[in-house]
């Protein structure tokens, strides 16, 4: 009976290391939230190229999105130049910040992901990027991950980059680290005015309804 247990317990082992296999080889997996939107705190904007697990060699560039489109605001460097660092300089309060790349320098825009809302993308099949406000504090592969601030502070960015149909969906392909002055929501002195504009509105309707 112990035999037959040993081997059981040997071969789950076996079965877990086989299973773990695809995700050790691929680097560490990316967690955060998958299309979510950034934006610009109204200061410095820059960013680091972290780890790139793809075998792609893919152009980094910044945006701003307003009005339905995409304004190039500056690249930052090929994913695999792990450790190079841009500065975007200031950019406008409640802003939209995106992080774009062209998958292996594909002229194609049927490979070119954006972070944010996978309906951004010339091939609309899904997010490709994944956004972490809350982060990752330590070391992976000799780059320092850390992102203690939920406002205001460094986010990291996961990229698939191939279509999501044949993507492993770890979203580790192309990272970018320590993106810096952006927040996970508009700035708030903009959802302050709006409801300074509203309130008077609001009035109105309530002495109506008296």
């Amino acid at each position: 009976m112990m035999k037959r247990c040993g081997l059981v317990s040997a071969f789950v082992l076996i079965a877990l290391a086989i299973s773990l296999i695809p995700v050790l080889a691929d680097g560490y997996p990316f967690y955060g939230i998958l299309g979510a939107s950034m934006y610009a705190i109204g200061g410095n904007i820059s960013a680091t190229i972290g780890q790139c697990y793809a075998g792609y060699n893919s152009p980094i560039s910044l945006y701003t999105y307003s009005n339905n489109t995409l304004n190039w605001l500056g690249d930052l460097g090929m994913s695999q130049d792990k450790g190079a660092n841009k500065s975007f300089g200031y950019v406008a309060k409640g802003t939209e910040i995106v992080v774009g790349i062209k998958a292996n320098g594909s002229q194609d825009p049927t490979y070119w992901y954006y972070s944010g809302p996978g309906s951004r993308s010339y091939q609309v099949d899904g997010a490709h990027a994944k956004v972490d406000f809350i982060g990752f504090k330590g070391d992976i592969d000799g780059v320092h991950y850390d992102n203690p601030s939920y406002y205001g502070g460094p986010v990291l960015v996961g990229f698939e980059d191939l279509p999501m149909s044949s993507a492993d969906g770890d979203f580790n392909d192309v990272t970018v680290v320590s993106l810096s002055g952006v927040s996970p929501v508009p700035e708030p002195g903009t959802i302050l005015a709006a409801c300074a504009i509203l309130s008077p509105v609001g009035f109105v309707f309530r002495r109506r309804c008296k």
